[in-house]
């Protein structure tokens, strides 16, 4: 991937020195001006992000600034109100829109969710790392519940801001380490496109190699097992060139539903390269079976998500359906037994009845074997008085 990439790019460069394209011309129309008001004290407040709201047919400028606050002005530069969010060194360094008339804000060790309507934080900012935030992106697939964190260390972490209806702020996942530098983070069709960039204090710049990394967050989202996780999708190299920032557009157009486009500006290089991306969103994969019984596990879990609802309804309606036929057919039988007092009126006997004709018919069975050990002993005792009769009869003689 790496090569392709190279010699894609090595022959855009022979083609641009070849057919030399149109230049572009940019215009712009200067509607207002105004400044941050100072801090308490004079203190200067600097501008460090900024962010136009659209509310119906209003528009409103969103700026943060060094001193941790969130200011909303009106287009023509009126203040609409301000609020201080963060007591961070740096105060606010960046705005995300979201949905509706709600922006996510970052510091240096906390994000959290700011309302443009209220002009207030709604929720308690969000925090847990111990190495300052460089950059935050939102993966558009959770519905703004997954947030991307990407620290200046290199590490990028991944927070839930929602377990169910309920807000929170539970760390879920956390991303391969594959550089020590920072990245910039854009998330585009399921993936996490980061390219890493050089902080004023990087040691060696010059030997520094930043690639263009594209993170599979199905892939880590299933886990890790023993086989390979797929987390990085694409790895793109431009060789001897270093991009230093970029900007995605995908199309908005039914015949670019499919293609995107990548502006790539290269250190050391003027203007700005633009490339076709093509990538399709991932599928969501099976969590890998570890070693014991995860494989089992997972080969059940697997079965019962690809099994369809339908499915299971038909199922239990299939049981319900039996067990009233079995029910019915009972009942009908019950009723002929009763009616014929054969054998199915024992259904009605209870269990008090049952043992009392039991302990009848006992008691008469044992009489009549009374009765009849006490006939076989008179019969014995007559034929045993004879020969003694006879016996006194020989005396006499």
């Amino acid at each position: 991937q790496k090569g392709k990439k190279g010699a894609k790019a090595a022959s855009g460069r022979d083609s641009e020195k070849e057919h030399a394209k149109d230049p572009i011309t940019l215009s712009t129309n200067f509607t207002a001006s105004f400044s941050l008001p100072p801090g308490p004290g004079g203190t200067p407040r600097n501008l460090t992000s900024m962010l136009p709201i659209d509310r119906g047919s209003q528009s409103f400028l969103v700026v943060g600034d060094s001193l941790g606050g969130i200011a909303v002005f009106f287009k023509n530069g009126t203040l609409k109100g301000r609020v201080r969010v963060t007591e961070d060194h740096g105060g606010v360094l960046g705005l995300v829109r979201q949905q509706g008339q709600t922006l996510l804000f970052y510091t240096a060790y906390t994000f959290g969710f700011f309302s443009t309507a209220q002009i207030d934080v709604q929720y308690p900012p969000c925090a847990g790392w111990n190495s300052p935030l460089f950059d935050v992106a939102v993966d558009p697939s959770s519905s703004s519940s997954k947030v991307i964190l990407a620290l200046s260390d290199g590490d990028i972490l991944v927070f839930s801001t929602a377990s169910g209806k309920s807000k929170a702020c539970d760390l879920t996942l956390k991303f391969p380490h594959v550089a020590t530098l920072p990245f910039k983070l854009h998330s585009f069709r399921g993936h996490i496109m980061a390219v890493p960039v050089l902080l004023p204090d990087t040691p060696l710049k010059a030997e520094r190699v930043r690639e263009i990394f594209f993170f599979n967050m199905a892939a880590m989202d299933a886990g890790y097992g023993v086989a390979p996780s797929r987390a990085v999708a694409l790895q793109a190299s431009f060789e001897d060139r270093q991009p230093e920032s970029f900007a995605l557009a995908a199309g908005s157009s039914p015949q670019d539903r499919g293609k995107s486009h990548i502006a790539l500006r290269f250190e050391g290089v003027p203007g700005v390269e633009l490339f076709e991306l093509s990538l399709r969103p991932p599928q969501a994969p099976t969590a890998a079976g570890g070693v014991g019984g995860g494989g089992e596990e997972s080969t059940w879990s697997s079965i019962l998500s690809s099994f369809p609802k339908v499915g299971v309804f038909g199922v239990a309606l299939v049981g319900v359906v039996i067990w009233n036929v079995k029910k019915v057919t009972n009942q009908q039988r019950h009723e002929k037994g009763g009616g014929g007092g054969g054998l199915g009126g024992l259904d009605d006997l209870d269990e008090e009845l049952f043992k009392e004709r039991l302990r009848e018919r006992r008691e008469r069975k044992a009489a009549e074997q009374a009765a009849g050990a006490l006939g076989g002993g008179d019969g014995r005792g007559e034929a045993d008085l004879g020969p003694r009769t006879a016996d006194l009869g020989e005396k006499d003689d």
